[in-house]
C-alpha cells in the first residue's frame, strides 16, 4: 500500500507541530504534503521533539537568546498510535546494552501518514528518554544515536504496520 517511506530528522508542517529547523524540514515537509496532492502512496517516519526547537532572538542590550518553544500535545494535530489491545504503542529497539523503547505518535499530513518516534516514556532508562527531545541537540555522538534510533525504529514501525 505504501511502496516509499520518508525518512527525515525534521518535518516543516505547521508551526503548531515544531520538528523542524528550516530549509531540510521544509523541503521533506513540502514532500509530503505535494505526494498527498497528488495521490502518491507515501509515507513519513520522523521524530515528535517534545521539547520543540529553540528560537534565536537578540536582546535590546544586543545578546542572542535562545527561547525554546515545546511541544503543546493537547493542541496539536497528532494522536498516540495504539497497539492490537488499545494500548498505546511502544516499540523496543537494540541500542547497545541498553534497549530504547519508542512510542509511536502519528499526524495525517492530507492522505500521507506521518510516524513520529518519541524515546522520552516511562520504559526507557533516564539516559535514554532525552534520545528524541529536541532537533539537533548534542554533539556528533547524540546525533548518531538519534540516526539509528530513526533508521532502526522506523523499520520497526513498518514491520508493526506490516508494511513491507
Amino acid at each position: 500500500m505504501y511502496p516509499i517511506t520518508y525518512f527525515s530528522a525534521e518535518y516543516g508542517l505547521h508551526h503548531s507541530l515544531p520538528f523542524y529547523a528550516g530549509g531540510l524540514g521544509f523541503l521533506a515537509g513540502d514532500f509530503l504534503k505535494e505526494c498527498s496532492d497528488l495521490g502518491v502512496p507515501v509515507l513519513g517516519i520522523g521524530f515528535m521533539y517534545p521539547e520543540g526547537y529553540l528560537h534565536q532572538k537578540i536582546s535590546p542590550n544586543g545578546v542572542q537568546i535562545n527561547e525554546s518553544e515545546a511541544l503543546d500535545r493537547r493542541q496539536a494535530p497528532i494522536f498516540r498510535m495504539l497497539d492490537n489491545e488499545n494500548m498505546p504503542l511502544e516499540i523496543r529497539i537494540p541500542l547497545s546494552e541498553l534497549p530504547v523503547y519508542l512510542a509511536v505518535w502519528k499526524v495525517q499530513v492530507g492522505r500521507v501518514p506521518l510516524y513520529l518516534i518519541e524515546t522520552d516514556i516511562e520504559h526507557n532508562y533516564l539516559q535514554n528518554r532525552g534520545i528524541s527531545s529536541r532537533l539537533y541537540v548534542g554533539g556528533a555522538e547524540q546525533r548518531l544515536i538519534q540516526e539509528m534510533v530513526l533508521g532502526i525504529g522506523g523499520v520497526q514501525i513498518l514491520n508493526w504496520l506490516d508494511i513491507k
